[in-house]
């Protein structure tokens, strides 16, 4: 039922994408079918002919049948051709769906591995499981059966034990068939789950982000030995494949052979007695062969369906995301004005984890306030962060904004109240613009202002960035994290959220972008997460954060007059940048 399910939704795409595909796949099961016939019948016309030595009958049957052929074929052929010029344009469709599925997961799922080979297995099996190849095999059984409809009346005379023979051969490689599909699909997974490792490994030596690192550690010789070692396993699988697929098609063989053997041996044994004539002769073995061969095309077609229909599974349940509507509500007012957030016995862990790596957390942040959130690596800081932005969702308790429930409403509707400056931002090969703008221009001209506003105000706004293209140049740290600042400020959000936002900048730039932004958002919430605590001495309040727990919070002289871990930590920076 799932597999039917799976091939109707994959038509529904198909059928709206161009319906003339279907027209053309129509003409090419009807005429094989009709040349089929024709093949049959008409030499058993010819041979009698010739026995009654009637030359001109002969000649008129002999071209008649050339000319038929010939006719069909060129039809059949046309068709072919309209078809097959369709299926880049399906399989270009297929991909499309579903990257744009995948650019709707919720961010955790990037973060599994199963997930991410899921999408990559989802890939490779658009090449496999084709429109073509199911629109095909189906079109395959009913021309196969309309010509051994045909046949089979043709065939009527055959001795019952001929059948069994020919039975037992078609049910014998039909088995051989099955396992080969089979197993195919069990090592597709395989291969799929070796060759994703593969590829992070050849990209590990070749990409641009790894060159540095790859080249100052010597990096090389253990990343290409990896490399070649998913290398070798890809050609073992391949090599058990090979001999798995060889023992199924010997076996086939074999039996094929016999079947052979039995049919020329009866009918020739059949003619040699008088029984029947030459040309009954002629027209019987190519009957029962043809009807053989198609008995065991019309069974191939079937299981290859069933076994494109897992590859289609594969990726027909991604794009099946994609077709859900998100019903939520929107968050209305998520741009501007006051944004209260209240986190209530807030708890998340990672899956597959044995511990919390937030728990108990509840706090009401008000909207105009500035937060900074301090801790030691691993205490917490991130997921918090990746929680109030929607990027995950708590495993208990509850995140609202102004009385709404993050659940109730849709992801997309409530990232849209955060501007952020993320730890691990990326500088994208289009223009300084486009990534000021993530190529939402509806504010051209803030772009120039933004770029003055986060300090690199030469910048030309047309200027491609990174050496992707040739014009294009490369960015330092500091004036990559810069332009990190000019898209935040730019989307101007109703929350800011700045992680980590001074790491690769100088000291003195690092104040005077603090004030910047202390000046500039005066009415904005925001949340500062810094490892340099000078800067929360101008926050509102302090969420201090140890293993998953606000274990202390308030204002900058309350928390150093307490003498708790935030001003151990404090006082620990202070004494290393005295040194």
């Amino acid at each position: 039922m799932k597999t039917v399910k799976n091939i109707r939704f994959l038509f529904g795409v198909l059928w709206k994408k161009n319906k003339r595909y279907f027209c053309a796949v129509a003409v090419t099961f009807v005429l094989p079918a009709v040349i089929n016939l024709v093949q049959v019948t008409f030499p058993k016309g010819i041979l009698e002919a010739l026995e009654r030595q009637d030359v001109t009958g002969t000649g008129i049957l002999a071209v008649s049948m050339c000319v038929l052929v010939f006719c069909m074929e060129t039809i059949s052929s046309f068709a072919e051709y309209k078809k097959y010029s369709c299926t880049g344009d399906f399989d270009i469709a297929l991909n499309r769906l579903l990257a744009e599925a995948a650019a709707k997961w919720p961010y955790e799922k990037f973060e599994e591995f199963a997930s991410r080979e899921r999408y990559h297995f989802a890939v490779m099996c658009i090449k496999e499981g084709t429109a073509d190849a199911v629109i095909g095999c189906m079109a395959a059984i009913v021309g196969s059966m309309l010509s051994l409809f045909s046949l089979l009346y043709i065939s009527q005379i055959v001795v019952w034990w001929l059948w069994i023979v020919i039975g037992l051969s078609i049910a014998v490689i039909i088995g051989c068939e099955i396992y080969r599909a089979n197993y195919d699909y069990k090592s597709y997974e395989e291969y799929s789950a070796v060759d994703m490792c593969m590829l992070y490994a050849r990209d590990v030596l070749t990409w641009k982000d790894f060159a540095k690192e790859s080249r100052l550690f010597s990096m090389y010789d253990y990343i290409s030995s990896t490399a070649n070692h998913y290398i070798d396993l890809l050609s073992s699988l391949q090599s058990k494949r090979a001999v798995k697929t060889f023992k199924a098609y010997f076996l086939s063989c074999v039996f094929d052979f016999i079947q052979r053997i039995a049919v020329f041996g009866y009918i020739a044994y059949e003619a040699y007695s008088g029984r029947i004539s030459v040309a009954d002769f002629s027209m019987l073995t190519l009957a029962l062969i043809t009807i053989s061969a198609l008995c065991i095309h019309i069974a191939k077609n079937i299981i290859h369906v069933g076994e494109t229909a897992k590859y289609i599974e594969a990726y027909v349940h991604i794009i099946r995301d994609r077709e859900t509507p998100d019903r939520k509500e929107k968050l209305e007012g998520n741009s501007s004005g006051k944004l209260d957030l209240r986190f209530e016995h807030v708890n998340f862990s990672y899956p597959g984890a044995n511990f919390r790596a937030l728990e108990d957390i509840s706090y009401t942040f008000e909207a105009g306030k500035k937060y900074g959130i301090v801790g030691a690596n691993g205490s917490g800081k991130t997921t918090f962060i990746n929680l109030l932005t929607g990027m995950y969702s708590p495993t208990s308790g509850s995140i609202s904004c102004n009385g709404r429930k993050m659940s109730e409403v849709s992801g997309e509707s409530w990232r849209k109240m955060f501007s952020a400056v993320c730890q691990d931002f990326n500088i994208y090969a289009y223009t300084a613009e486009e990534n000021v703008t993530m190529f939402q221009n509806d504010k051209p001209d803030n772009v120039r202002e933004a770029l003055e506003r986060a300090g690199i105000s030469w910048m030309d706004e047309t200027g491609y960035l990174t050496s992707e293209y040739e014009q294009g140049r490369e960015l330092s740290g500091g004036e990559a994290q810069k332009l990190a600042v000019a898209r935040a400020i730019y989307r101007d959000a109703g929350i800011f959220v700045f992680d980590e936002p001074t790491a690769a900048l100088s000291p003195t730039s690092e104040q005077e972008l603090y004030e910047s932004v202390f000046r500039e958002m005066k009415d904005k919430t925001v949340f500062f997460i810094s490892h340099r605590l000078a800067s929360c001495r101008m926050c509102d309040e302090i969420l201090v954060f140890e293993e998953g727990k606000v274990v202390e919070s308030g204002g900058h002289e309350k928390l150093m007059k307490e003498g708790g871990l935030y001003a151990e930590m404090y006082h620990a920076q202070a004494s290393l940048y005295g040194k």
